[in-house]
């Protein structure tokens, strides 16, 4: 067992779920980790100036970068696709009206509770088994204790905790928990996650069955239109490159459920695919510079 999963799992296992505050995990190591430790060249500089133009204090952040590095000890797949849902929530949040701030952190530690995932079951190709389904399902519970641990609200604990509640094999906290700010951030992070996780796959973040993923979760809420006036107030920019966001209604254009989801696919992949390549040339010019 890791060092961090050791001390880690005192709090996710023996911690109730109705007091996560009064964790009392011996963790020294850990906590000194967490504030001294940096994050990887080339997603610190983008997540560090998202966070302050966001205007998140700074010992939280910390914290964050903390936790996010622990990640990348352990699992470096998992902690970049952690940074690449973080950016497709903040654009998601920005559209379905949640509070930007709360749903970038919430989704820089969605998977934090895959520290306390057994690396074997974590990085292990092709399909899971039984048990490791059931390893795996343990990191949503795990994330809402560890960011109730650190002090993070309960809008961004509960959002992690309930961030793949809404999928066919459904594990989490319970979604009566969810307050109506912590869903809006739990359907942000969902609809990045579903998207990055599909992109990294190679596969068509367009498809149908993406389409109706986030169809899915808006339909979860019941969006109305204050809740996605983002969305149909940007959409008609949109329409130059081709995409048919309207059905028409008598002699009123209506954008249409499909086109909705549509738009919001489109506009998360978009802001993730632009912050890799902007990562990515960072890389470029630092193996550059190091030549």
């Amino acid at each position: 067992m890791s060092p961090v999963l050791a001390e880690l799992e005192p709090i996710t296992s023996n911690a109730s779920d109705l007091h996560p505050l009064e964790l009392t995990a011996q963790k020294p190591e850990l906590e000194k980790r967490i504030h001294e430790k940096e994050l990887a060249p080339g997603f610190k500089t983008e997540i560090t100036e998202l966070a302050t133009a966001l205007g998140v204090p700074e010992e939280q952040f910390e914290v964050v970068a903390g936790l996010l590095d622990q990640l990348i000890d352990y699992s470096p797949e998992h902690a970049n696709h952690s940074m690449r849902v973080a950016i497709g929530t903040l654009e998601a949040a920005k559209l379905l009206g949640a509070d930007t701030n709360q749903a970038f952190i919430a989704g820089l530690l969605h998977d934090v509770g895959k520290l306390v995932v057994p690396l074997e079951v974590l990085e292990k190709p092709g399909k899971f088994n039984n048990y490791d389904r059931q390893k795996m399902s343990i990191h949503s519970k795990a994330g809402y204790k560890i960011a109730r641990h650190y002090g993070f609200s309960n809008d961004i604990s509960l959002a992690i905790g309930a961030h793949h509640n809404l999928q066919e094999d459904p594990y989490g906290i319970d979604d009566n928990r969810l307050t109506r700010s912590s869903r809006l951030i739990r359907d942000a992070i969902t609809i990045a996650d579903h998207i990055d996780a599909a992109w990294s796959r190679n596969d068509d973040y367009e498809s149908e069955s993406q389409l109706n993923h986030v169809m899915f979760v808006l339909d979860q809420d019941t969006y109305g239109k204050k809740e996605i006036s983002g969305v149909r107030k940007n959409i008609e920019l949109d329409e130059s490159l081709g995409y048919d966001y309207h059905s028409e209604a008598g002699n009123d254009p209506k954008i249409n459920k499909t086109g909705i989801a549509a738009y919001i696919a489109r506009q998360v992949m978009a802001a993730i695919i632009e912050a890799t390549d902007r990562i990515n040339n960072e890389l470029e010019q630092l193996e550059l510079s190091v030549h």
